[in-house]
C-alpha cells in the first residue's frame, strides 16, 4: 500500500504533505510582527538571492494567476508578440493577460490532456519572432506535466 507521504498529485487541491509540514501546521501561528517572522523571512529572502542570482528579491502573497500576471507585466510591452502555448485552463489565461499588457498573443493550443511538445515550440518559433514564449509546467486543471526543461 502507498503512504501518504509517498503520493504525488498534480491538482490545486487538496494536496497530500509530507509529516513535516503537518507537524509545523500544528504550532501556534506567529504575527508578521513576530521576531521569529522576521528571522524567517530574512532566511527565505536570502536564499531567493541566492538562488536567483538577484541582488534585490522580495516575496508576494498571491495565486498562480497573480505570477502570471506579474510576469507578463514585467516582460511585455505594448505591440510585443507573444507565443502561447494552452493545454488547459491556467495556461488559457496566459493570451488574455498578453493582450490585456497590450501583446500580440499567438495561441497554439495543445488538446486537453497532452503535455506541449519541445518539436512544436521548436517549429513555432522559427516561423515568426517572439518576445517571450508561455508554457504551463503543471497544467492543475488536467493534471499535465509538461517538459519544461527540454522546452
Amino acid at each position: 500500500m502507498i503512504g501518504m507521504d509517498d503520493r504525488l498529485l498534480l491538482i490545486p487541491g487538496p494536496t497530500m504533505v509530507s509529516s513535516r509540514v503537518l507537524r509545523s501546521m500544528s504550532r501556534q501561528v506567529d504575527s508578521h510582527l513576530h521576531l521569529e517572522f522576521n528571522s524567517l523571512l530574512k532566511s527565505v529572502l536570502d536564499d531567493l538571492r541566492r538562488l536567483s542570482g538577484a541582488s534585490e528579491v522580495f516575496v508576494i502573497a498571491g495565486s498562480g494567476t497573480l505570477a502570471q500576471e506579474i510576469g507578463i507585466a514585467n516582460i511585455i510591452e505594448p505591440g510585443d508578440k507573444v507565443l502561447c502555448f494552452t493545454n488547459g485552463f491556467f495556461g488559457g489565461r496566459f493570451p488574455e493577460i498578453v493582450r490585456r499588457h497590450g501583446g500580440k498573443p499567438r495561441v497554439f493550443e495543445v488538446p486537453l490532456g497532452l503535455a506541449i511538445k519541445p518539436d512544436d515550440v521548436r517549429k513555432a518559433l522559427r516561423e515568426d519572432k517572439f518576445k517571450a514564449v508561455t508554457v504551463t509546467h503543471i497544467e492543475t486543471s488536467t493534471a499535465v506535466k509538461s517538459p519544461v526543461r527540454e522546452i
